[in-house]
């Protein structure tokens, strides 16, 4: 028992035999590997792209398509308390 934990270091030292073993798996079929790694690679970089997408084209709000467009700034006018107004903005026509 290290720490007051009780097996802690076996459980550390387990995980720790178990990498060792899948290394030296691996190393021995490097084919194996080099498909497994290349595999991961180019799941996520494709999972990656298709969220980008999704994310552009579906998820993101088109300002466009906003009712309501509002820029609130703050003014202060010497000798009176903050005060909140809104700054004129322009409006985009609605697409037909």
């Amino acid at each position: 028992m290290e720490n007051g934990l009780p097996g802690r270091k076996s459980k550390i030292m387990s995980f720790v035999n178990d990498l060792r073993v899948a290394v030296r798996s691996l190393a021995r079929t490097q084919g194996l590997a080099v498909t497994v790694v290349l595999t991961l690679a180019l799941g996520i970089g494709a999972n990656a792209a298709i969220f980008t997408l999704v994310r552009g084209v579906l998820l993101k709000p088109d300002i466009m398509l906003s009712a309501f467009i509002l820029s609130v700034r703050g003014v202060n006018d010497p000798g009176k308390t903050m005060s909140l107004m809104p700054s004129p903005t322009m409006t985009y026509p609605t697409p037909a």
